[in-house]
């Protein structure tokens, strides 16, 4: 069972996770980040299997709750929100836009294939 987190409890978060319960079986949301407490312990509540939430996306990477990554905050959180994913080294699904800034995307894109490259060679 992979054990999913989402970053972002807004209209694409939470449609991520109703999705994942009711279509992926092998997939659970274990986890939810958000600054809004009464929209993610809603979401928290309509998913049930939900067993921790914070505030703080570097939590939510961090945890051992947490397989992989979603990443469905507002835009111009998301290169900060990656840099965190990378960090932490989850795989994670990124929302569009990747970056609100042309030079933000090739920044956060240099930094991505890199990780990739150390992920392949490695293998961690």
């Amino acid at each position: 069972m992979i054990k999913v987190g989402i970053i972002g409890t807004g209209v694409m978060g939470a449609g991520h996770a109703r999705f994942i319960k009711e279509h992926i079986s092998n997939a659970v949301i274990t986890a939810l980040s958000d600054i809004d407490d009464v929209r993610m312990q809603s979401l928290a509540t309509e998913i049930d299997t939900v067993q921790f939430q914070t505030n703080s996306a570097k939590e939510l990477m961090n945890s051992d709750l947490v397989d992989a990554v979603i990443i469905a905050s507002p835009d111009p959180l998301h290169v900060e929100h990656l840099e965190l994913a990378i960090a932490s080294k989850k795989p994670t699904l990124c929302e569009k836009p990747i970056a609100t800034t042309l030079e933000e995307a090739r920044q956060i894109a240099i930094k991505i294939k890199k990780y990739e490259s150390v992920i392949i060679v490695t293998g961690k």
